[in-house]
């Protein structure tokens, strides 16, 4: 029997991923005008939303440094995937396994019925349909391990969902 792949928050990929989101920000607020550029109304309308999006990702982000909590697991029972619902969903209940955009990479998980398994925020459900065309989305980006080891734990337990 295949080892149970496990990945936890990584402090030091999510402070990198903080101080992007404040790089930007800085770059959103510049094309603002913040810094006394001349711009036009849109331009400063669009600025403005963009840095407040951006500040309220960055937060979020530097709020996971200490979360220390298990994000994915990949195990006999099937997947956990921490940001999407609380429940591990069987393999059963999986239909097919995609990947999308590699590099950094994102491990989709097709449901057999989505419903089944709803999503934290309602949203994220929804958004991760339209952005990937699956339901459940995996990125490594602010967790610990690599996209390879992931897919190593997918194919030693279930082979037959990669397509």
């Amino acid at each position: 029997m295949p080892s149970t792949f496990i990945a936890r928050a990584s402090p030091w990929r999510t402070g990198r991923n903080g101080l992007l989101c404040v790089g930007i920000a800085v770059a959103a607020l510049w094309f603002a005008g913040a810094f006394g550029r001349q711009v036009s109304g849109v331009e400063r309308i669009g600025g403005w939303i963009a840095a407040i999006a951006i500040v309220c990702i960055g937060i979020f982000a530097f709020s996971q440094i200490f979360d220390t909590s298990v994000q994915v697991k990949i195990g006999s029972d099937g997947v956990f995937v921490k940001s999407y619902s609380d429940e591990t969903i069987p393999w059963s209940e999986i239909e097919r396994i995609t990947m999308w955009q590699r590099n950094p990479g994102w491990i989709v998980l097709h449901l057999v019925d989505p419903r089944k398994f709803q999503s934290k925020p309602v949203l994220y459900g929804a958004t991760a349909v339209f952005a990937t065309g699956g339901h459940v989305p995996i990125t490594m980006a602010g967790i610990s391990g690599r996209f390879d080891d992931v897919m190593a734990a997918i194919l030693a337990f279930q082979p037959r969902l990669i397509s």
